[in-house]
């Protein structure tokens, strides 16, 4: 029997001067693949859905602690750009009582820990604040950067980038927003269901 490797013009030859040595190294580099699936975090902690409001969605409803998000771990995430509205809101005579308290809130969430890192706020549901700021290297052309809404969704992409074992889903009750992130298949949910 002739055993024949096909190669690339690219090819430095064997990695091994014999077939069972070339299957040695092959069963190696494959070793060491499984172990790095294996020491991934989804293989030993269960898997976080990360919850990224925007401004409206936490004005309309700013108890977080009781939104339906279910029963496994969830990650309530929110972003520089959300910060810096809510700040921005807060002398709006209609809404501004309502960012001021998100804001006391967000401080009350600070006293349980890091919320750079995460805090618990009931069951399996914590908060966190991030300090990552919108990405916009590589984002479709109708994304603008000058854009609140599309710096929100810059951001929520990123985090899917970063989080490989989370879902990362956006929250928001704009109908436009909800569009551009269909578009770009970011998940999303409406603030009026939770």
């Amino acid at each position: 029997m002739v055993r024949v490797i096909d190669r690339s013009s690219r090819s430095h030859g064997p990695t091994a001067p014999d077939i069972s040595g070339t299957q040695l190294n092959m069963h190696t580099a494959l070793d060491r693949q499984l172990d790095v699936i294996d020491n991934l975090p989804s293989a030993h902690e269960e898997a976080a859905t990360v919850l990224v409001p925007d401004t409206n969605a936490l004005i309309f409803n700013p108890a977080i602690e009781t939104w339906n998000v279910g029963t496994g771990r969830v990650v309530i995430t929110v972003i520089p750009q959300v910060i810096a509205e809510l700040d921005g809101q807060k002398m709006d005579p209609s809404i501004g009582e309502k960012a001021k308290g998100l804001i006391r809130r967000f401080k009350e969430f600070d006293r349980r820990g890091d919320t750079l890192v995460g805090v618990p706020l009931v069951g399996k549901v914590t908060f966190r604040e991030i300090a990552l700021d919108s990405p916009f290297d590589g984002a479709p052309s109708w994304l603008n950067k000058r854009n609140a809404d599309d710096r929100i969704l810059m951001c929520a992409l990123d985090l899917a980038q970063r989080e490989l074992t989370s879902r990362v889903v956006l929250i928001t009750r704009d109908r436009n927003m909800q569009n551009k992130a269909r578009r770009l298949t970011l998940p999303y949910a409406d603030a009026d269901e939770l």
